[in-house]
């Protein structure tokens, strides 16, 4: 139900205890004589003459939509033990045995309370009784009760004296229905969200109800969504950019929801890995074998994974791998050339080798692969070494104090 002006709340306040707890209730000022005009209307139409606003049956009337709005229930018999007759009696309303009332909650004006009493056959019954003469009206309003607003019609026919209790003993022309009050808007309740947690950009879904059949907003700690889906009790976001991590909030016509929690997770790059270094090839030995001998190639930056090593073009057998030296078998079908070596990191510079044909002796032997070795001067630590053509071979060890050239 939209919001009643402060101004349509009047002055003049119904103050009752209840358990306690103090609830007040506000006439709505000019809402009778708006009431009445459209009962008065609706009556001509169908060739009736007018009702008279009836004083005992007006303060009957406000009385008891004071009452409902002021107790928070919603009903013709009260929880006082009051009926509709016995409080038309109790004003003074002189009545006979034709009376009748009307009751709605959770309309926000005269126009449209008419409109559903009208819209029913037993409340619309009671407009167009042509034996009423005299109409009561009662509006009031108490913005902390369920309906809000509360609306009584009190019919009757006026015939002399003024006695309290009157000789109305019968009962109403038709029915005395009780409407459904129509439920007004709600503001949206948020549930909860799935996921919880998540990423800019990732899909979530907002579980609740009275989100409406239209759509509103949603936001991310002030940030706003952009919507996938909108329904009564699910929509669907996508965390938007700027979100950090707090309450999720729906909007719509009605109101803002309940804030529910929501964590933003960010995702962490790994720091790019340098590319490897592009392999340099220094030295082949020996530098001319028969296809099918081992050959060993050093140099730096061959890297831990083994890659090709490349006779003129053709790729040959890698028998060990490492950083600074590689093994490798000459291919058959290898021509004298260069020899490089590819990488992930790119293919390396070139070094002569020659191919020796099949049938001719080899010159050098491949130097062995390098091998780890004891300290032969019986220092106790590990060892190794490598030879090279034309350079002095060494090793080392735990007891620096033994090395030797």
């Amino acid at each position: 139900m939209g919001k009643l002006p402060r101004a349509a709340w009047a002055a003049a306040a119904c103050l009752m205890v209840l358990g306690g707890a103090r609830a007040y209730a506000a006439t709505i000022p000019g809402a009778a004589e708006q009431v009445l005009a459209l009962v008065n209307q609706a009556r001509a139409q169908a060739g009736l003459a007018s009702l008279t606003m009836d004083p005992q049956l007006n303060q009957s009337a406000q009385s008891y939509s004071d009452y409902m709005a002021s107790a928070n229930f919603y009903a013709h018999d009260g929880p006082d033990g009051s009926t509709p007759l016995s409080r038309m009696n109790a004003a003074g309303f002189p009545g006979t045995g034709t009376w009748g009332e009307n009751i709605a909650a959770g309309y926000s004006d005269a126009a449209s309370v008419m409109q559903a009493w009208m819209a029913s056959p037993g409340h619309r019954a009671n407009i167009l009784n042509s034996a009423f003469t005299q109409i009561g009206i009662g509006a009031a309003v108490n913005p902390n009760s369920q309906w809000k607003s509360y609306w009584t019609q009190d019919f009757g026919v006026r015939v002399g004296g003024n006695a309290p209790g009157g000789s109305a003993s019968g009962s109403p022309t038709g029915s005395v229905p009780q409407p459904q009050p129509v439920p007004q808007a709600q503001s949206p309740v948020l549930t909860r969200l799935s996921p919880a947690q998540g990423t800019v950009g990732g899909l979530v879904a907002l579980i609740g109800r009275n989100f409406g059949s239209t759509a509103g907003a949603v936001s991310f700690s002030g940030t706003t969504a952009q919507l996938r889906s909108w329904g009564d009790t699910r929509i669907e976001v996508q965390v938007p950019n700027g979100a950090s991590t707090g309450a999720v909030y729906v909007q719509n016509a009605q109101g803002t929801s309940n804030g529910v929690n929501f964590t933003v997770v960010t995702n962490t790059i790994p720091a790019a890995q340098p590319p490897p270094p592009v392999p340099q090839a220094t030295l082949i030995y020996p530098a001319a074998g028969n296809p099918g001998s081992r050959v060993t190639l050093y140099g730096r930056g061959f890297g831990t994974t083994a890659g090709q090593v490349l006779f003129n073009g053709v790729s040959g057998k890698v028998a060990y791998w490492y950083d600074t030296l590689i093994g490798v078998d000459i291919p058959a079908g290898a021509t004298s050339g260069t020899v490089t070596v590819r990488t992930g990191g790119g293919t390396s510079n070139g070094v002569e080798f020659t191919v020796i044909p099949q049938g001719q002796p080899q010159t050098v032997q491949p130097a062995p692969a390098p091998q780890p070795r004891r300290n032969p001067s019986g220092g106790g630590g590990s060892a190794g070494g490598s030879s090279l053509p034309g350079r002095r071979r060494w090793w080392w060890g735990s007891n620096a104090s033994k090395r030797v050239g």
